[in-house]
């Protein structure tokens, strides 16, 4: 599935894997649900491999195709729908990660993608929502329906008649206060964008340097601890396709935005699909409790199965370099209802000065005034 799924075709390990044994058709299965199922046929296909694969070859000949459709015809037209609004209301919208990324792939239609992302200041947030829902945009509400809870929106879901398949996510923040491992904010993202293309279509994008932190951040985050291996895609492409990428300036980022683990994770397993990583960015935390949960997360068969719930809870914290996003953490499970595990009284204690803080800050005004 490594092989298969790579950007730039491996027909080398793609046979070298079926003559070692290899279950194409187990690894095909965990390609769709990881999201690769194109760029897996496409490399079984490269490989002269197609009549090796059972009765999943017709769902990856499907997979592909849609894709193909879906990239040539909706979105272009979802990118005209979305941008030509917020840019006539005299916004400059950032797009992340979908078109963002697919732009850069090797083919069309090999990077799917459930919606579209769009940052906004916060500022200009109301304004935008009101310059889509003007020009035939549906308001769904925000993303996190399961539970209503103070604090918990960061963007707003938006669908339009002529798009069913294809919603925009317009954002003021990239995650909840209680649910950040990093310290990565649309603000930034916002604020380093440059102009670019997208698919007939001018908006704004992030530099490669942004893109690749942001993106290892967007995997790693709490609820998708690196689960799609399409999020690893998306590193390799962006790693191969910028020009003059400045690693130093990627290593700055993760220490500003205190997200050097979850890019070490990330760039391991972009390196085992091709991408040409320095070895300084690799480095993982010594201390045994946040090891160990990662280790699993870089075993080449970490695609295959989806993590059990203790798994889950352990790369939720492990994830976190800083104390105060690791103690956010806590303190979303403490009062929001997130699973329950015994919790050290010294965290309780950590989490509760911080939230002590917190509050003395919007006491005194000024986070208001900041707004």
């Amino acid at each position: 599935m490594w092989a298969a799924a790579r950007p730039d075709v491996d027909r080398a390990g793609v046979v070298a894997a079926l003559d070692a044994g290899g279950d194409i058709d187990r690894a095909a299965d965990a390609a769709l649900a990881n999201r690769v199922g194109a760029l897996f046929w496409r490399g079984v296909a490269a490989a002269g491999a197609q009549d090796s694969l059972g009765e999943v070859r017709e769902a990856l000949m499907r997979e592909a195709a849609a894709r193909r459709a879906h990239a040539r015809t909706l979105l272009p037209l979802a990118m005209a729908r979305i941008v030509e609004p917020l840019r006539a209301a005299g916004l400059e919208p950032l797009i992340f990660k979908g078109p963002a990324v697919a732009r850069r792939y090797p083919e069309v239609g090999l990077r799917p993608m459930d919606d579209i992302d769009v940052i906004l200041p916060r500022r200009a947030h109301r304004t935008g929502l009101r310059a889509l829902l003007e020009n035939g945009w549906r308001d769904m509400g925000h993303r996190r329906t399961d539970v209503a809870r103070p604090g918990d929106n960061y963007d707003t879901v938006l669908v339009h008649p002529e798009l069913p398949q294809m919603p925009v996510e317009l954002h003021w923040d990239v995650a909840a206060w209680h649910e950040r491992a990093t310290a990565v904010r649309s603000r930034d993202l916002w604020n380093s964008r440059r102009e670019a293309s997208f698919f007939g279509t001018e908006a704004f994008a992030l530099p490669p340097e942004e893109d690749l932190v942001a993106l290892a951040n967007h995997a790693g985050k709490p609820s998708h601890h690196f689960g799609r291996l399409i999020w690893v895609v998306d590193l390799v492409v962006v790693a191969r396709t910028a020009e003059g990428l400045d690693w130093d300036k990627v290593a700055s980022l993760a220490d500003r935005w205190r997200c050097r683990t979850v890019l070490a994770v990330a760039l391991r397993q972009a390196r085992r699909m091709g991408a040409d990583v320095p070895d300084p960015l690799l480095t993982l935390p010594l201390d045994a409790p946040r090891r160990a949960p990662i280790t699993t997360v870089l075993d080449e068969t970490w695609p295959l199965a989806a993590p059990d719930e203790q798994q889950r809870y352990e790369l939720r914290h492990a994830f976190a370099d800083s104390r105060r996003n690791r103690a956010a953490l806590l303190l979303g499970e403490v009062f929001f209802g997130e699973p329950a595990r015994q919790i050290p009284r010294g965290a309780l204690r950590l989490g509760h000065r911080i939230a002590q803080r917190r509050w003395a800050r919007l006491g005194s005004g000024r986070n208001l005034q900041r707004r």
